[in-house]
């Protein structure tokens, strides 16, 4: 033990280590700020204060205000994860809908950032609409995928379209996470989610 009792340190981060843990806060700032306000109105000021930092740590780790909410959407999507293991192209079709509505079920800051982004991609942050278009094509890509996948191996019906049902399922979860922040009281996420395979089960080959 140190001289005088004190305990043990342990081993000093990396500058790199500190580097990732900076990024980190200033992300979980921002995406805190942007959950409570929208995008529109965070400044770098107000995330260096909200991370416990100065406003010129958020600037050398970004640089700027729009760098910053251009690494926002990849940084709210990291925070979350689906299982996938062992499951059909239905079934995997069917878990992804599941993981999206329990995702609503508290609104985690980093859910209602990402789904108040979207929105915002339309046209009141112009920064993010590549960005969103670029993230929409992968979400459409893997529910296309699981869609494919139930066709190739007979779970799903063939004269299903992929890309079709891939813009119909994510408009809808998109959708539905709009109306639950707009009008909580509407329904459930335990509600909507024993809707969801029902939904999805004229997908089901017969």
């Amino acid at each position: 033990m140190p001289k005088g009792g004190s305990a043990d340190p342990g081993p000093r981060r990396t500058q790199q280590q500190r580097r990732a843990e900076a990024e980190r806060r200033v992300l979980d700032a921002a995406l805190r700020l942007v959950a409570a306000q929208g995008s529109r109105k965070l400044s770098i000021a107000a995330v260096g204060e909200e991370s416990g930092y100065s406003r010129g740590i958020v600037n050398h780790h970004f640089g700027t205000r729009e760098a910053l909410i251009a690494a926002l959407p990849e940084a709210a999507a990291a925070r979350f994860s689906m299982p996938d293991a062992g499951l059909t192209g239905f079934e995997r079709l069917v878990a992804r809908c599941l993981w999206y509505i329990d995702g609503l079920s508290n609104f985690a800051p980093a859910w209602q950032a990402a789904l108040l982004m979207w929105a915002e991609a339309a046209g009141a942050e112009p920064t993010l609409r590549p960005i969103f278009e670029k993230r929409d094509h992968t979400f459409r890509g893997q529910v296309a995928g699981d869609v494919q996948e139930g066709i190739d191996e007979g779970t799903i019906r063939a004269d299903a379209d992929p890309d079709t049902v891939a813009v119909l399922v994510v408009g809808q979860l998109r959708g539905v996470g709009l109306e639950l922040m707009v009008t909580p009281q509407a329904a459930t996420t335990d509600s909507i989610k024993r809707h969801v395979e029902l939904m999805l089960s004229g997908l089901r080959s017969s």
